[in-house]
């Protein structure tokens, strides 16, 4: 109904243009003409919008089509992104894990090359070990000599002497006797031994005992308890001081001077400790940051050291940094040897 309502408006406009521009023609040809033109027009323009009403449609389809692309392509990328959660995660824990075989690597290094300076320290005490269970044997063997020449004498000397096993108040007096001329006779040797011994480490030099050791290059990302290791070696007196361990080892018994002063890598704070045997006897810290550039932290210390102990410097924290060129230095000397630690009551 509304499609030939708006033909009929179009026609009667249609006429009234053509009447308008010539009016002498009155017989309306012209306008039944215009009218099937226009009425063509309309049925091209109808063919027009079913054509760009089906394109229309295909392109919303393709957009569905897309959409439901784009959903599937959101939902892979999710999934990807979970993988690599789970991959990162799998980094982060295999890094760990590596800091971990890192740190255990560096403990076994360490406890390989204590062994390895233990067993030098072992190798090269041993013929003197040797020789002192020689010279042992030969003191208890002379004594083992006096105490039978000394029996004897006594059955010589004594007519009433009288065979223990028949006289227990002669076998209680004769012990005694025994006993006296035992310890007299192993306190002279302990002496004369002692003596000699002595005088043999002081014609050796072992009873003079010195270090100075500085750092050379600078320290970067220090591991937990490693020992600072200073490289350059000054004095060496008894070579006691290992500069590829980085420890010192007492030769002997003793009381023993230490020294060292660190410096601080710019930037950087740092905290050191003094090590005897793996425990900690004191801390050192130096501060290179907050507005710090260099600062300088030294200190001395007594220790009384059993023969074979290990002193070092050690790092406290992971990733510490430290400056070296001459700046940073270890020494220390014996004070004087001892058997025995005067500072143990009981």
């Amino acid at each position: 109904m509304i499609p030939a309502l708006v033909l009929l408006l179009v026609y009667n406009l249609c006429c009234a243009r053509v009447y308008a521009f010539d009016p002498e023609r009155k017989d309306g040809i012209i306008g039944h003409d215009l009218l099937l033109d226009l009425l063509k027009r309309l049925d091209a323009k109808d063919d027009e919008i079913k054509e760009l009403r089906g394109i229309q449609m295909r392109q919303e389809a393709n957009i569905n089509k897309l959409m439901m692309q784009i959903g599937e392509h959101d939902v892979n990328i999710n999934e990807l992104r979970k993988k690599l959660n789970e991959k990162d995660n799998a980094i982060s824990e295999i890094d760990q894990n590596q800091k971990h075989n890192d740190k255990m690597l560096n403990e076994l290094q360490y406890n390989v090359e204590k062994l390895q300076i233990e067993n030098d320290q072992l190798r090269k005490y041993y013929p003197k070990c040797e020789r002192r269970i020689q010279s042992l044997q030969a003191v208890m063997k002379k004594y083992m000599q006096r105490n039978k020449i000394s029996q004897l004498v006594r059955q010589h000397k004594n007519p009433y002497y009288v065979d223990d096993k028949a006289n227990p108040i002669g076998d209680t007096v004769e012990r005694g006797l025994n006993k006296s001329t035992s310890a007299i006779t192993v306190s002279l040797n302990r002496r004369d031994s002692d003596k000699k011994n002595r005088d043999e480490r002081r014609h050796a030099g072992t009873d003079i005992v010195a270090f100075f050791a500085a750092l050379t290059n600078n320290l970067q990302n220090l591991g937990v308890g490693q020992n600072v290791r200073f490289d350059h070696v000054i004095t060496n007196i008894g070579a006691a001081y290992n500069p590829h361990a980085g420890a010192f080892f007492a030769p002997v018994s003793g009381t023993y001077v230490f020294m060292s002063t660190l410096l601080a890598y710019n930037g950087h704070n740092g905290h050191f400790q003094v090590v005897h045997n793996g425990n900690m006897v004191c801390k050192l810290y130096v501060a290179g940051a907050a507005g710090t550039t260099h600062d300088t932290s030294a200190g001395s210390f007594v220790l009384y050291l059993e023969k074979g102990d290990m002193v070092t410097i050690q790092n406290s924290d992971s990733g510490e940094w430290l400056s070296g060129d001459h700046y940073s230095f270890f020494s220390g000397f014996l004070l004087k040897e001892m058997e025995h630690n005067p500072s143990v009551v009981g």
